[in-house]
């Protein structure tokens, strides 16, 4: 494909849509740095300039809140110029599982109450597991992991001494992302494969060995509500890009939605009915929101590369991208109306990721601080900004995490933290992927968890209180996610 071959930005079109990540071991890590790499050198070729619509979305600013050197678990709240008003429906109530999967320092899978309490083992030391997944319904935890000379993908109950289930065994093929579908009938995974990276999915009653649908790299996607589909986008920008529906039954992949552009993860909405995407045109990127049911597309001009998030609630696109031609997603937060096209600032600042609250009333987000005594602080922060860095440099670096009204534009501090080395060079430079996958907020949206580095060295578990900035340790380990419910 000629990356100067595009959609126009301002079309409207009838269509009928067709019907990463951990590494298991050191070398692994490698070869997922050179994807991302690979990522963003693809996606620079063409050069990075202002795409102009015929008729433009609409963008309108905020102040931006005074920066703050407040130490962790101290909230500093922040007024800022108020956004248009965005009407988010009340949270919806429902059973509650209300826990947290965590890894230990020796690699073990484990899960714990939001207060510290009722924490157990679910495996043993020996094997080593990453970046575990609850199932939509709590009920089972997938996670990739390493076991002597094989890697797989395995699933567990949580309780005590649970059984492991194997999904998928290989001592070649190291699997090194998973993202249940929405029914919890499958299990989708990203391995290694000789050309790439190969897609895979895999029954969770283990009923059929797993089997290897699409190939390429880099690979993002998102699954459809039904769980019938997945909307991919592989190859990066270029001739082996691919921005399709790729159906799970009989693996039959449709047309290309639009030239994809410089972006990661594709989405689609709560309620099914809107795409985004980014999309190329003679070179120049836009971030798109097309209309599945009238065809109709509203665009947003971007530099650099553009990370998106749906409002698991509401119509509403959350998007980051750099304010100058840099090869980074961070940048102010941005937000679009998919019904009216409108997109307007929420957050002036350097984002480096966000997370979308459950009930959809606030967004969590990351900023880097600055300062001497944060190497690499005055560099662009995202994949280009993280991965050079030298694993002592990247120890040192710290965040700070906000949270921000999106009807309202308030922001607050919660808490500036140094990450895990894990949550550092591995989730964050894919944030917009493993949300799909992975939550870090509670399912009632009243807390966030994260791992952290105390003042010691020492990596822990911390739970953040929305409301009163307070972060709690309920686990030592690496990494953590909350349940769905």
């Amino acid at each position: 494909m000629d990356p100067k071959s595009v959609l126009s930005s301002a079309e409207t079109e009838k269509r009928q849509a067709s019907k990463r990540p951990w590494l298991v071991i050191g070398g692994l890590a490698a070869l997922l740095i050179v994807a991302m790499l690979c990522l963003v050198a693809v996606a620079g070729i063409g050069g990075l300039v202002w795409l102009r619509t015929a008729q433009p979305a609409t963008e309108a600013p905020l102040s931006t809140p005074a920066a703050s050197d407040a130490p962790p678990a101290l909230v500093s709240p922040q007024a800022v110029e108020a956004a248009p008003p965005v009407a988010v429906p009340a949270a919806v109530g429902q059973d509650s599982i209300n826990r947290i999967a965590f890894v230990d320092s020796a690699g073990r899978l484990g899960t714990v109450a939001p207060d510290g309490s009722d924490s157990r083992l679910l495996t043993a030391v020996g094997a080593t597991y990453q970046f575990p997944a609850w199932a939509p319904d709590g009920s089972r935890i997938a996670a990739v992991g390493i076991d002597g000379s094989e890697a797989g993908v395995y699933l567990w109950a949580d309780e005590a001494d649970a059984r492991r289930d194997d999904l998928f065994t290989s001592g070649m093929q190291a699997p090194i992302y998973l993202y249940w579908a929405p029914d919890g009938r499958q299990v989708s995974f990203l391995a290694n494969d000789r050309s790439g990276l190969g897609l895979w999915l895999a029954a969770a009653d283990g009923a059929a060995p797993a089997r290897q649908i699409a190939n390429g790299q880099p690979f993002y996607w998102d699954w459809s509500q039904s769980g019938d589909q997945l909307f991919v986008h592989s190859g990066g920008v270029g001739r082996n890009a691919r921005l399709a529906f790729l159906d799970a039954g009989n693996e039959q992949a449709g047309e290309n939605v639009a030239n994809p552009g410089q972006f990661q993860a594709p989405g689609i909405s709560h309620n099914g009915r809107y795409l985004a995407y980014g999309q190329s045109q003679r070179g120049r990127f836009a971030v798109a929101v097309e209309d599945r049911e009238s065809g109709q597309r509203s665009t947003v001009p971007h530099v650099g590369l553009a990370a998106l998030g749906w409002s698991p609630t509401t119509q509403h696109l959350a998007w980051t991208s750099p304010r100058a031609d840099q090869l980074t997603f961070a940048g102010p937060l941005r937000i679009m109306d998919a019904q009216t096209g409108e997109a307007t600032t929420l957050v002036q600042d350097t984002v480096v990721g966000f997370f979308w609250s459950p009930d959809g009333r606030r967004i969590a987000y990351l900023t880097p601080t600055a300062g001497a005594d944060n190497p690499g602080a005055a560099r662009p922060a995202g994949l280009t900004a993280l991965s050079p860095l030298p694993a002592a440099q990247r120890g040192r670096l710290s965040f700070r995490l906000w949270v921000v009204d999106v009807a309202s534009g308030q922001q607050r501090l919660l808490s500036t933290f140094r990450p895990s080395e894990v949550f550092l060079g591995q989730f964050i430079p894919f944030f917009d992927q493993y949300a799909l996958s992975h939550r870090l907020w509670s399912p009632a949206s009243d807390a966030i968890v994260l791992p952290m580095v105390s003042a010691e060295g020492a990596s822990g578990i911390y739970v953040v209180s929305v409301e009163r900035g307070q972060a709690t340790r309920v686990a030592d380990g690496s990494m953590a996610f909350w349940s769905w419910r």
